[in-house]
């Protein structure tokens, strides 16, 4: 059975996560210091596999592990119209090894998660150095060395991101030693009376929501 980790977003904030981990069957892990990336990548790189991450967020493409059977459910155009991300599929998007969107993520930046980047460096020079390099570290000692794999523009880059560049590995590699409780696989079992989640359905106007979940469980 596939081990799905699933980051659920309610219309409206509830005052208790006690309530989810009461009511429905997804498991809330909470672990102070933590943020939710590091605590997803973590449990990604413990588990055996296959796991599924879903999410609409493209840091953690770097999970993708095509070994342990590692991919993301996309939702940046919904549900209904996921992509399911695996190293080919990055491979295919950016043109790069699929294993370096961490690498091309540092140098190209993303607005959407205030990651700037390496100013003067957009998607196609990120790809040219993903390319070419394993490490944002290389690929810096590379410009200084005046390496012909780079462009005189692209090593002027570099250069003068290099403070930028310190800290980028930290800003985008996820942590993957997040204090994770034991966590249990085994699937809920249909609860007696679905009156509690059906109130909590209209208290939260979810809708469809927990159709969708009902429909997957077999309730």
């Amino acid at each position: 059975m596939e081990k799905v980790v699933d980051l659920i977003t309610l219309p409206l904030k509830i005052k208790s996560r006690n309530e989810i981990d009461k009511f429905f069957p997804y498991k809330v892990v909470n672990v102070d210091g933590a943020e939710a990336d590091d605590v997803i990548a973590t449990i990604a790189a413990n588990e055996a596999g296959p796991t599924r991450i879903v999410t609409g967020d493209r840091d953690l493409f770097q999970l993708v592990d095509s070994v342990k059977d590692v991919k993301i459910v996309y939702l940046a155009k919904g549900i209904s119209a996921h992509d399911l991300v695996d190293h080919a599929w990055i491979k295919s998007k950016y043109e790069i090894p699929g294993d370096r969107y961490a690498l091309f993520a540092m140098i190209r930046g993303d607005a959407s998660d205030g990651l700037p980047g390496v100013r003067g460096i957009g998607e196609k020079g990120a790809a040219i150095i993903a390319n070419n390099f394993q490490s944002i570290t290389e690929a810096l000692a590379a410009a200084h060395a005046g390496d012909d794999r780079l462009k005189p523009l692209l090593q002027r880059k570099l250069i003068e991101g290099a403070d930028y560049i310190k800290i980028a590995p930290k800003l985008v590699n996820c942590a993957l030693d997040a204090p994770i409780p034991e966590l249990s696989h085994k699937m809920p079992a249909r609860p007696k009376n679905l009156d509690t989640i059906e109130d909590f359905r209209i208290r939260y106007g979810l809708g469809s929501s927990i159709d969708r979940m009902m429909a997957a469980l077999g309730w």
